[in-house]
């Protein structure tokens, strides 16, 4: 009897905690991605990879995984939270590692490496056609992500009003404070504005403000990535772009301008003006079982004469907001068109952690960059594939220690392929290589040249729920 009595306790406490949950819409999302990998130039860690002889001449293989998982509690139509977490690594990596990230695949498993990528409220303003996001979120540009994709923690209002959309926000990409100062005092803020119109089912244009304001490194001088010892201090930049897209038959064509203006002063307060701009012109035409796509990025760079391995920060030179916190800085302000895998990065090849580029962003070490892409999408039944190249060069010539590193901007030319076959609706397995014949740009003072080119191949099979 005592037996029972507790079973039927322990199932009313059961049926009294599920009951709030009752009243929600559950719903979950996500994926599964594992890929084997033979490159000489990644080496299965994040962040930007150098080009160089040893580095080259090591041909490394190995395998990395990388889940996402998605849950959203749904209250009804105009109320919802949602969350997203992450767990990646490379098989093999450690385990009982006790919460490091990226990590937990060798024998024994068992660590605490959950990442937590989204947490907001997603709600409709009672009374007011205005949509808010509140919490952790993903934020892009317009402009393809050429200035900032990544996660962020801020608020964003959206409100459609017939053909126009129109989004505010307020995001704090860092607040870091030294012994003695108050939280609030050394921040990074981003402050958006952005606006687009539907002319017609076929043509859409938009514009946008953004203000992004850094004091976050002011105290320390040192910054990350193209800031590295530099100097970093205090940013404020202005924003103003341009976008659009129009529909002509089986043909698209879009493109974008941003400019920025601000002040850029170092740690010693040294004032820089800033001037600079991205822009973007690409097409997709619809061929046969596919499309062929092309794409233009060009972004302003300064000749840095101080220039230190990281590069450097002149007053030509585009900025984007890149994560200073950590050595994956390169995860923030990365352009969408790329169809590039190994000499430039972009969104459409960010399989998993382990993925690393020679240009890691559209700043490119403050010197800019100027890169052409082409490619051809297509799909038979369950056969899909795609081909594609990529011709990247720096838009000013890279200095180190006050001179040339070398005589010429350009970088190199990838080619890139894959084919794949969809097992199920939902799984899809591939194989897909890359492979950069590199520039001039990388031709050592001497006049000889990098004995081996950067490659990868790689085996992928990918689940989306």
């Amino acid at each position: 009897m005592k037996k029972q009595l507790v079973i039927l306790s322990a199932a009313a406490m059961v049926a009294a905690a599920a009951v709030p949950a009752l009243a929600l819409e559950n719903e979950f999302h996500g994926m599964f991605l594992t890929q084997g990998i033979s490159s000489n130039l990644n080496n299965g860690t994040t962040g930007p990879v150098a080009v160089s002889q040893a580095n080259l001449a090591l041909d490394k293989t190995f395998v990395d995984q990388r889940a996402r998982l998605q849950y959203i509690a749904k209250a009804n139509d105009d109320l919802k939270l949602v969350t997203h977490f992450e767990f990646d690594g490379r098989w093999g990596d450690n385990s009982y590692s006790g919460g490091a990230r990226n990590s937990g695949l060798a024998l024994g498993a068992d660590s605490t490496s959950i990442e937590v990528k989204s947490v907001y409220l997603d709600f409709n303003i009672p009374g007011a056609p205005v949509n808010a996001k509140v919490g952790m979120q993903g934020l892009n540009d317009a402009y393809k992500g050429v200035f900032v994709g990544n996660d962020a923690a801020g608020a964003l209002l959206t409100t459609k009003l017939g053909a126009a959309t129109v989004s505010t926000g307020w995001f704090r990409f860092d607040d870091a404070r030294a012994a003695g100062q108050a939280l609030g005092k050394t921040t990074r803020d981003f402050t958006l504005l952005d606006g687009s119109f539907a002319v017609s089912k076929d043509v859409k244009v938009g514009a946008s403000y953004y203000y992004y304001f850094d004091d976050n490194a002011a105290l320390s001088g040192t910054g990350t990535g193209i800031f590295a010892g530099n100097g970093k201090g205090e940013q404020q930049i202005h924003m103003l772009g341009v976008n659009g897209a129009a529909t002509f038959g089986p043909a698209t064509l879009d493109g974008f301008f941003l400019y920025q203006d601000g002040v850029i002063r170092n740690s010693a307060f040294t004032s820089k003006h800033l001037s600079a701009f991205a822009a973007n012109v690409g097409a997709k035409v619809n061929v046969g079982p596919g499309a062929v796509k092309t794409s233009f990025l060009y972004t302003s760079g300064s000749d840095c004469k101080n220039a230190n391995a990281d590069g450097c920060v002149g007053k030509n030179s585009f900025i984007s907001a890149q994560n200073e916190t950590s050595s994956a800085y390169m995860e923030s302000g990365v352009f969408s068109g790329a169809n590039s895998i190994l000499i430039f990065r972009g969104n459409s090849y960010r399989t998993s952690n382990t993925d690393q580029s020679i240009v890691s962003d559209p700043s490119n070490k403050g010197t800019g960059i100027a890169a052409a892409f082409v490619g051809y999408d297509g799909a038979i039944n369950k056969l899909f594939f795609n081909t594609n190249a990529a011709f990247v060069a720096n838009a000013k010539k890279q200095y180190t220690a006050g001179t040339y590193k070398n005589k010429s901007q350009y970088l190199g030319s990838e080619i890139n392929a894959e084919v794949g076959y969809k097992l199920y609706d939902n799984l899809r397995a591939s194989v897909q290589g890359a492979y950069v014949f590199l520039g001039p740009a990388f031709s050592h003072t001497d006049g000889t040249t990098y004995a081996k080119a950067p490659y990868l191949g790689r085996v992928i099979l990918s689940y989306t729920f």
